[in-house]
């Protein structure tokens, strides 16, 4: 008799841990499917947030210089270190480690600069192109020295006789800082590809200048992260996902106004499932 009730009670006991672990992986199901389409509803406002913080970052860059070289302090400056005092100061909170101050004649000449080798980063060709037009120029992100710029100039006659170029030089850091302020999730990044799948900013600047559209076709493992950057390319806004190293990304994505660039928003589904099931 105790034979079989002790069987009794050891088949109830298994069917009720089967019960429960299959309760437990519906729960862990629903959860995955609930993060996901929480993720999928969260992604795209965050990028077109990041890009419009982006885009409000290089406009009031352009704007103060653009200011700068029509103001009284440079136009009426006696000399090209006080003109170059006037365009510092257009931008008094944030001169430091990722800007850098130039003072060109219309030949590309420096008249006075805050860092010659910085200075010197930049090509002929822009401050013609800057000499030739009203509003700013702003040039293409390149890589100078190890490390990633852009500039942006703008151009002005003194006194009616010779022309002057102001020009602010930015590391890029900067840009990728203000991009990553909208990561979602402990792993999540966002990254500005170009119209033709190069990588122009990155967190991890090994990834700067691979080409997105071309590593899937070379290793089978970045295949559906090629898909995902071929859709995010041709569309203007919206959401993808791909899965990559047995992990599930949710990408929102949303193009800039500048560099021909679009801003990418990964997050991994992990950090969210992983947290939720926990509980």
């Amino acid at each position: 008799m105790k034979t079989l009730r002790s069987k009794l009670l050891l088949a109830m006991l298994s069917i009720a841990l089967i019960i429960t672990v299959l309760l437990s992986l519906v729960s862990v199901y629903f959860i995955n499917v609930s993060a996901k389409d929480t993720l999928k509803s969260t992604a795209e406002p965050l990028a077109v947030q990041a890009a419009k913080n982006f885009d409000s970052t290089i406009s009031s860059y352009t704007n103060n210089i653009v200011s700068t070289v029509k103001s009284d302090s440079f136009l009426g400056a006696k000399t090209d270190a006080d003109r170059l005092k006037a365009v510092k100061s257009g931008f008094a909170d944030n001169t430091g480690f990722y800007l850098n101050f130039t003072v060109f004649d219309g030949n590309g000449i420096v008249l006075a600069t805050d860092n010659e080798m910085v200075s010197s980063s930049v090509e002929k060709e822009h401050i013609i192109s800057a000499c030739e037009r009203s509003s700013a120029y702003i040039t293409d992100i390149y890589t100078f020295g190890g490390k990633n710029y852009f500039s942006i100039l703008a151009s002005t006659k003194s006194g009616n006789t010779e022309q002057k170029v102001a020009c602010i030089t930015i590391q890029s850091d900067m840009l990728v800082n203000a991009l990553n302020e909208y990561t979602f999730g402990k792993s999540g990044y966002v990254y500005l590809v170009g119209k033709d799948g190069e990588i122009l900013l990155h967190k991890d600047t090994d990834q700067i200048g691979k080409n997105a559209l071309e590593i899937g076709k070379k290793d089978e493992e970045y295949t559906e992260v090629t898909n995902a950057v071929e859709k995010i390319l041709a569309n203007n806004s919206g959401t993808t996902e791909y899965k990559f190293k047995d992990n599930n990304y949710i990408v929102g994505y949303y193009g800039s106004s500048y560099f021909d660039g679009t801003v990418v928003m990964v997050t991994n589904v992990a950090d969210f499932t992983t947290a939720s099931s926990n509980y």
